[in-house]
């Protein structure tokens, strides 16, 4: 047996790496939804935009949220109940596809959408400084029926009739629909955030259980100052010894080596059970189980209380019960088990109602 003070240290810390890691990949992986802190204006800046004549490919743009910029906006009529139909003049490419140019779009949206509403108020107010302004929207581009295209083929020529060049520069093939973001954004953010509680949380476990593994070790030398580089020999001194479960007691010290180092004064023990905590599968699928003694103490007062875990092994787990059979034997002042009755015994204890009660199972 040696001396193990990074005992749980090591493997916080991987997980705390590993979280890091993966917080990085999901940074890079949802940078264009992180980098707009919720605006389109952000993502239009990112150049994830909508542009009229860019790409028939409808692979390309089903499912895919964009951004435009309005320059100018219509309102042409309702369309479907509570639904209206937008011109709106956005971003394209040239036929020739070398430049950019103003193009026009149709945009569907709810009929008192608040934002759209806005918008046409600021463009018939001033529509020399609407289109100079910030008039950006998060917009899905939407596949059209053929007659509904037709429709849109024909309200574009009569839009601009005679005028070539802005029927060509139309968007007829898709519709776009205002979409609202929030989902999107908050699932990139709340992910992100998972990632970075849990490395902190496992930073900070990591070194809160080397400080705990330390302090034990130097109080299991206080406790026998022969065991200090010496640590094989307890199992040989010790007055019970498990060390398939790394359990010993030692000058009324109950002393847990298996994961992680504790030592517990079994004067100072009020009451100790043990508890099984099940991995779940699905929520129903048991893939692993993780055996915990839960230790109540009284120290110089104070009631404190410590779950430690133990094994991970079925098999052993009448191992644990004989060592707590061993404390129920020979410490009669500890509680020992869990039910109603110990829950009300160690109640009376921490209460001090009787601090001499007698233990229950």
């Amino acid at each position: 047996m040696k001396e193990r003070v990074n005992r749980g240290f090591i493997s916080s810390l991987m997980v705390a790496l590993l979280m890091l890691a993966l917080a990085a990949f999901w940074c890079y992986y949802k940078q264009t939804w992180l980098l707009s802190f919720g605006t389109a204006k952000n993502m239009y800046k990112q150049r994830i935009v909508y542009l009229v004549n860019d790409d028939p490919d409808l692979v390309e743009t089903k499912d895919a949220v964009y951004t435009v910029r309005l320059y100018d906006i219509f309102d042409l009529g309702e369309t479907d109940p509570g639904y209206n139909l937008y011109g709106i003049t956005i971003d394209g490419i040239s036929q020739d596809g070398n430049s950019l140019v103003y193009a026009y779009a149709y945009l569907d949206a709810k009929s008192n959408d608040k934002t759209i509403q806005k918008m046409l108020a600021a463009y018939e107010n001033d529509p020399e400084a609407f289109a100079k302004g910030d008039n950006y929207l998060f917009v899905e581009a939407k596949s059209l029926a053929f007659d509904v295209e037709q429709n849109l083929e024909e309200l574009t020529q009569n839009i601009f009739e005679g005028n070539e060049e802005a029927i060509a520069n139309t968007e007829t093939r898709y519709i776009l629909q205002k979409t609202d973001v929030t989902f999107d954004l908050l699932w990139s953010y709340g992910i992100l955030l998972v990632f970075i509680a849990v490395f902190f949380t496992s930073i900070f476990g990591a070194f809160k259980v080397r400080k705990l593994n330390k302090l034990n070790y130097e109080k299991l030398y206080e406790l026998d100052p022969a065991l200090k580089d010496n640590l094989s020999e307890l199992p040989s001194k010790a007055a019970y010894a498990d060390t398939a479960i790394g359990a010993f007691i030692h000058r009324d010290h109950l002393i847990l080596t298996a994961r992680g180092f504790r030592v517990f004064s079994l004067n100072d023990m009020r009451w100790i059970y043990y508890t099984e905590k099940k991995t779940r599968y699905y929520g129903f699928i048991t893939v692993s189980t993780e055996y915990l003694l839960n230790v109540f103490s009284q120290i110089d007062g104070k009631h404190v209380n410590e779950s430690v875990s133990i094994t991970n092994k079925k098999k052993l787990k009448e191992n644990i019960e004989n060592l707590l059979g061993y404390i129920y034997d020979k410490y009669t002042g500890v509680i020992v088990g869990f039910s109603k009755d110990a829950q009300a015994a160690y109640a009376v204890v921490k209460n001090n109602r009787n601090n001499n009660v007698l233990k229950n199972i």
